[in-house]
């Protein structure tokens, strides 16, 4: 993919559309670390299809402040981490932990 090609889907990123991004290992790569980022940082909305074809939208966060039950976020993380594709996260709505796969990942906002 050329540089215009990477800042094109980068600007895609920056809209809240991801699904173009996962084909590329190294934009894949960059959108992980760019979503985690946010989560941190915020709450985000995902929408995602399910590993058994549902749709499904979903309000979370990694922000410590957020997760009641995380006096050492980075640990519950790792813990929850199953691989590089998936990102664990707190769902607020459930006030829970789940996960979705970033290369399932329709929109991120």
């Amino acid at each position: 993919m050329t540089n215009q090609g990477k800042e094109d889907e980068v600007r895609r990123w920056e809209q809240g559309d991801v699904s173009t991004l996962i084909a590329d290992s190294e934009l894949k790569t960059w959108l992980r670390e760019s979503m985690m980022k946010r989560l941190i940082e915020r709450e985000c909305t995902v929408v995602f299809t399910k590993v058994n074809g549902d749709l499904r939208e979903m309000v979370c966060t990694l922000n410590p402040d957020a997760i009641p039950e995380a006096p050492n976020l980075d640990a519950a993380i790792k813990a929850r981490a199953i691989n590089a594709d998936v990102i664990p996260v707190w769902d607020v709505n459930a006030a829970g932990w789940r996960s979705f796969r970033v290369d399932r990942t329709l929109s991120f906002t």
